[in-house]
């Protein structure tokens, strides 16, 4: 789950019956790999919309 407000990726893995196993939280200069295609690689800041600063 792509977080924008707080610019994090929530990973969950494992699934159960009562929730997931394994759940990592990554910050936008994390980089990740999917499962299926290990050789891709991609970091969260590229899913994630730019900041936008108003004022000064």
């Amino acid at each position: 789950m792509l977080d924008v407000v707080s610019r994090q990726l929530h990973v969950f893995r494992e699934p159960t019956q009562n929730g997931y196993q394994s759940e990592v939280i990554l910050a936008e200069d994390a980089t990740i790999s999917p499962l299926e295609f290990p050789d891709l690689s991609i970091t969260v800041l590229e899913m994630l919309p730019p900041v936008i600063v108003i004022g000064s």
